[in-house]
């Protein structure tokens, strides 16, 4: 039972650094993204519930074709700057 969360804990450090990444910018963004989809596609074979994650896979390779030149962070400061 050890092992098993050992590999939770894993998961869950891989999907907080993938998330991170994603909302930074630059070269972090393809890389969280291509991150993504290894996640999606791997855990797919794990039962019927995650028969949508091609479809979000292929949503985030569409993603890898844009430029992120801001951060999240920095997208939200230039939404709430005042006028």
């Amino acid at each position: 039972m050890r092992w098993f969360r050992r590999c939770l804990l894993l998961a869950a450090a891989y999907e907080i650094t993938i998330a991170l990444m994603m909302l930074s910018k630059g070269g972090y963004v393809k890389w969280g993204l291509t991150g993504g989809i290894v996640f999606l596609i791997g855990i797919t074979p794990l039962g019927t519930w995650t028969l949508g994650n091609p479809i979000m896979a292929l949503a985030l390779a569409y993603l890898l074709t844009k430029e992120y030149d801001r951060s999240f962070l920095e997208m939200l400061h230039l939404r709430t700057r005042p006028r």
